[in-house]
């Protein structure tokens, strides 16, 4: 059973041996970031990802938990987008893809999908993936 909780998308980075932790960066303003821990079996995706060629910046992380579940069968996943676009739902949707497979051969994968509660579409695109994937997600409105 997983017990990592995700309550705030204000979780510290670090880095360090079974960490992988990126950065999106457009000039000096933030706007994804991942952190991937083998260490605890969490991923964590937050931030504004409504840039296009996103690919580069989520593969290197899709690798990793390739490896992570050669091994490993729990993984919590956190995610707090703020803003998402076309090239970032076609990741998310290969990244659950993967997930699934994980899922159908045994893995336990929860999943915690963070939207403002003002933000109806985010929360709707949240549900529809909850929708279209046999893996324990909870979609939770925060903010108001």
């Amino acid at each position: 059973m997983i017990s990592q909780s995700f309550n705030s998308p204000d979780q510290k980075e670090e880095s360090s041996e079974g960490r992988v932790t990126k950065k999106y960066n457009a000039g000096s303003q933030q706007l994804s970031s991942i952190k991937f821990d083998a260490e605890t079996g969490t991923l964590i995706l937050k931030g504004n990802s409504d840039q296009s060629a996103l690919h580069h910046f989520y593969f290197p992380i899709m690798s990793q938990i390739a490896l992570y579940f050669e091994k490993e069968t729990d993984l919590a996943v956190g995610i707090f987008f703020t803003e998402m676009n076309v090239s970032s739902l076609r990741i998310i949707f290969n990244l659950f893809k993967v997930l699934s497979g994980y899922t159908r051969a045994g893995a336990n994968i929860q999943i915690k999908w963070f939207a403002q509660a003002f933000d109806k579409e985010l929360y709707n695109t949240a549900k529809d993936f909850d929708q279209l994937y046999d893996l324990n997600m909870e979609v939770i409105l925060s903010g108001s």
